[in-house]
């Protein structure tokens, strides 16, 4: 079997079928669609069940609810495809996906193929295509073009991170996505394709947009209006630290401002809280002075303005910075 398509479900009866039926509709047909259902309270899971009866090649797990770390686990501990790839259920693909990758795998059987991907809000659908030119990767074209900003550059920049949009030999997602903590509730992604890719002997670049990323569903956790958890920062910088092919000061300078630059996110956040301005600067500065996050404040540098202002405002826990960035974010 040529590919494995995981789909992570929670609560998304609105935007289910169209996921699916993407994915039914793909013009190349040796594949296989595996739907978790991580203990949905909302229709997802008959309409899962529903459509297994109706095609062979999808099956379905209904587990407890354990978040898409353990949601993802679950469909590839029995994935048969060479290749997994990870779709949301609040998304969906263009009907050519999979032709076009098994063409891009047919000129040379790479690790991992990634292609862009089609932003789709109320007004417009915005081609998002990775900023790499298109062709096939070596490991010395990797360590040029790749590893310099695979977790985040002094610009603040960083190869794209998402799960979604790539196509990945099996045995890599197999050996990686066990080593990714059930709790980690953001940058999960990340803590899955930054080993994978860095593992990876040969890495295909398609221009193609072939993923729809739905910006229309407010309940996704990436778009949710909240205070983030202050303990995600540093959870994700220690799940890197867990590679020695991290651990080196190449990488080690990236971890260090990808934990600031996610601190900055956290403190930006803290303002939707409903409090006043002052018990959330204090609550901030007071976080801020943890000494798990000394060594990554004192070591992370920035050479663009963004980043500069970034690396000040959390150096020297300047509150006034995080409540103008919420303002202009969320106001």
């Amino acid at each position: 079997m040529r590919f494995s398509i995981i789909v992570p479900i929670y609560n998304i009866e609105k935007y289910l079928n169209k996921c699916i039926n993407s994915v039914l509709a793909q013009s190349f047909y040796d594949f296989e669609l595996i739907l978790v259902d991580d203990g949905s309270t909302d229709s997802s899971a008959k309409i899962c069940d529903k459509y297994a009866k109706q095609d062979s090649r999808i099956t379905v797990i209904h587990k407890n609810n354990g978040g898409l770390v353990s949601a993802r686990k679950a469909g590839v501990n029995i994935a048969r495809g060479e290749y997994i790839i990870h779709v949301d259920g609040d998304d969906w693909i263009d009907s050519s996906t999979l032709m076009s990758i098994n063409t891009e795998l047919c000129k040379k059987s790479v690790d991992i193929v990634c292609f862009g991907f089609i932003e789709v809000s109320n007004n417009e659908r915005i081609k998002k295509r990775i900023n790499l030119k298109a062709g096939i990767y070596n490991r010395e074209d990797m360590k040029r073009e790749i590893f310099p900003y695979l977790i985040e550059d002094a610009k603040g920049r960083y190869f794209i991170h998402s799960a979604w949009g790539k196509a990945y030999r099996r045995e890599l997602v197999k050996k990686y996505q066990r080593l990714v903590d059930d709790d980690i509730c953001m940058s999960e992604d990340a803590a899955l394709t930054v080993p994978c890719i860095n593992a990876a002997s040969t890495i295909s670049i398609m221009s193609n947009c072939l993923y729809y990323y739905n910006c229309l569903n407010n309940d996704s956790i990436t778009r949710k209006r909240k205070a983030l958890t202050w303990e995600w920062p540093n959870q994700l910088k220690r799940h890197y630290m867990q590679f020695d092919f991290l651990k080196v000061p190449f990488f080690l300078k990236q971890i260090y401002r990808n934990e600031v630059h996610n601190l900055f996110n956290v403190a930006v956040s803290q303002y939707n809280k409903e409090e006043s301005y002052s018990e959330i600067s204090k609550s901030i500065k007071e976080k801020l002075n943890d000494p798990i996050y000394a060594v990554s404040i004192r070591e992370a540098r920035f050479s663009s303005l963004m980043g500069i202002v970034c690396e000040l405002a959390i150096r020297y826990r300047i509150c006034l910075v995080f409540y103008f960035r919420w303002f202009w974010k969320y106001r």
